[in-house]
């Protein structure tokens, strides 16, 4: 059947009010629905297949819990082609409320709003495969420099306003690209990128260099960052749209309308449910706000334009209502084991044996799934003080600081021997070599002390070592939890460093406060760092090029100053970080896995292998997890713990969980 065929069939589906009996095929019992192993497929094709009508079906609550009055019949709130889900075991029923902690307004968010986000693309839950999600269809051009996407028609955003190319080329060229909004783009976009609007589903994205990694950056490291927003409700407070937009900012207490509108709306998307100001911006999630946060709790409910269905016709999600808590992180076991929360990676890897033993008699079960790394420590070689940058940037010191780390002991005494001792080397990639996964991974204090006399830090009487000035000196290591895995890990790190001389002050602060550390390169050790396994360099160099991450800098801010201002400000980078920055613009432009594409990779591996600029600890840890027994529909999770590779729990389909009915 050919796709115009296809189309005016769907065309008619839409319109028929006859009432067929649909089945469900499920991936568990596709009944001869071949869905490619993807877990979805297009409406054209589904109707093909089975060659029979689908009746859409909706929540009966939804309108209740909007409450915004009557609402549209859900045939006519979806586009006219939806993305049909095919579930993995049954099509579910709806009602009921996930339970979910964090530890604040945008601290540990990110696995809950894994549950709601969506994108242009997403990830298959083989974690390789890049399949439709919000766009329809996508095209490249030869060289990688234009990539058309189309979209699906009659799709609305939240409020029920069109969502057209227009969103997606606003979100492009006045947001991202936005000077006076964002001074420095952020990759992949900068590039010399722009949108043009082809007609009101087709949108075409243009760079001035080749960006053939760009749906791996979307599916991965650019999960969050969904590349649309609502023009409709974001161009009146936008300064080029709106002429009394820095009016409006200042009579809300701000000095210019981009002010202002950071607080509005933020390119992660978890930046704009974190005030009363998200209730007037729409979405395309799974689940909307509709009340106004507060400190101690947020909440979701379905989004009545949300454009998925199941195989039986019934709009997704089926769950009624996300239920976001704030709390301290100590508490996350407490509230687990007292049956308060439906999923969460409580984070520290010693909180298993409470949890397993609380299994039985409480209503969730425990899972081990991979993809922890790290943690990870990055120390900050452009730190703005002169002595502490001076060390720093001394490879000698980076060595003995990591073969200083008694990782077994690490691992037994913190983490119940069941992570894989490791480096900070990219892992698992095509170019990865023997010795990598533990290159400087090895606990040597003699090599240690070494390095560090030969640095000329003197011990004194004390055993702690002066810095080569002569003067007492000391790490400055500000921390968060959320990344060091446990509490008492720079607490054992910090011992180990002290044990070779070196003195460490440990500080525990919130990831928050941590990331706009890192973005003001005033940290000492940055620690959000995304291993360079093989699908976050797919998505792009960033993890491995100054500054070492594509959202929260770790060290090298003024090297970058350096080169994007020609030398005008910033720190002048040592002949390695030229290197690098050449070749990650290089990579760039050649498809992942291809031989050119793995050359480059293999050069920056070799760096990093002389420089070691990232020192780890485990090359894989298990993320301890939990999910409440009675929900549905959850399949084999293999990954929770790395937000940059996975999107959390995306690639596994939470609009798809339900109860059983009661």
């Amino acid at each position: 059947m050919s796709c115009k065929i296809s189309l005016c069939v769907v065309a008619g589906l839409l319109a028929s009010t006859s009432a067929i009996a649909q089945s469900c095929p499920t991936v568990a019992s596709p009944n001869g629905v071949d869905h490619k192993g993807l877990e979805q497929l297009e409406l054209a094709d589904f109707v093909a297949q089975t060659m029979s009508e689908l009746t859409f079906l909706d929540n009966p609550a939804t309108e209740a819990l909007v409450g915004r009055g009557a609402l549209p019949p859900v045939a006519e709130r979806l586009p006219k082609e939806p993305l049909v889900i095919v579930p993995y075991e049954a099509c579910g029923t709806y009602g009921g409320e996930m339970r979910y902690l964090a530890r604040a307004l945008e601290s540990n968010t990110s696995e809950g709003l894994s549950w709601r986000q969506v994108q242009l693309v997403r990830l298959d839950d083989d974690l390789q495969t890049i399949k439709p999600d919000v766009a329809k269809s996508w095209e490249w051009n030869d060289d990688f420099t234009e990539v058309t996407f189309v979209l699906r028609e009659g799709h609305k955003w939240s409020d029920g306003a069109p969502f057209t190319a227009e969103d997606v080329a606003f979100w492009l060229n006045d947001l991202i690209m936005n000077q006076v909004l964002y001074p420095s783009t952020r990759a992949p976009w900068n590039v010399g990128s722009r949108a043009e609007v082809i007609d009101a589903t087709t949108v075409k994205f243009i760079f001035d260099k080749p960006q053939p990694a760009l749906l791996n950056h979307l599916t991965t490291q650019g999960h969050f960052f969904a590349a649309f927003a609502p023009k409709h409700a974001l161009a009146p407070f936008h300064g080029d749209y709106a002429e009394d937009a820095d009016a409006k900012a200042q009579a809300a207490g701000y000095d210019t309308w981009a002010d202002w509108f950071r607080v509005r709306w933020g390119h992660w998307m978890d930046k704009t449910t974190h005030s009363e100001l998200g209730l007037e911006v729409p979405t395309l999630e799974s689940h909307i706000m509709v009340k106004a946060p507060d400190e101690t709790y947020r909440d979701f409910v379905p989004n009545p334009y949300y454009h998925r269905v199941d195989t039986s016709g019934q709009q997704l999600p089926y769950v009624n209502e996300h239920k976001e808590r704030f709390i301290d992180p100590s508490l996350y076991p407490i509230e687990i084991l007292n049956g308060n929360v439906d999923q969460k990676s409580p984070g520290a890897i010693d909180v298993f044996p409470a949890l397993k033993e609380g299994e039985s008699e409480s209503n969730y079960r425990v899972i081990l799934p991979g993809g922890n790394k790290g943690p990870f420590m990055v120390f900050n070689q452009t730190h703005p003080e002169e002595r502490t940058r001076m060390l720093y940037s001394d490879v000698r010191f980076r060595k003995a600081m990591s073969v200083a780390i008694d990782r077994n002991e690490i691992n037994e005494t913190l983490f119940l021997g069941l992570g894989e001792i490791g480096g900070g080397l990219p892992y698992q990639t095509p170019v990865s070599k023997p010795g990598d996964a533990t290159h400087f991974a090895q606990f040597d204090p003699e090599m240690a002390n070494a390095l560090l006399d030969e640095l000329g830090m003197v011990k004194g009487a004390d055993g702690i070592r002066t810095h080569p000035d002569g003067k007492p000196w000391s790490i400055i290591w500000e921390y968060s939890t959320q990344f060091s895995g446990t509490p008492e890990f720079p607490v054992l790190v910090g011992e180990m460093w002290r044990s070779v001389g070196v003195d460490v002050q440990l500080r525990e602060i919130d990831s928050v406060t941590l990331g706009d550390k890192n973005s003001a390169n005033t940290i000492d050790i940055g620690m959000i760092y995304d291993q360079a396994i093989y699908p976050v360099v797919a998505a792009g160099p960033d993890s491995l090029v100054p500054p070492f991450h594509i959202n929260s800098p770790l060290s090298g801010l003024p090297w970058v100053q350096w080169k994007d201002t020609n030398g005008a400000e910033g720190i002048e980078p040592p002949m390695w970080v030229k290197e690098l920055f050449t070749l990650g613009e290089e990579i760039l432009t050649f498809e992942p896995g291809s031989d050119a594409w793995n050359a480059r990779l293999d050069a920056i591996t070799e760096i990093h292998r002389q420089q070691v600029p990232v020192i780890g600890v485990f090359g894989a840890l298990p993320r301890v997890s939990i999910i409440n027994k009675d929900l549905n529909n959850v399949p084999d999770i293999t990954i929770i713990g790395n937000t940059s590779y996975t999107g959390y729990l995306a690639p596994w389909g939470v609009d798809q969980w339900y109860y059983p009915a009661n």
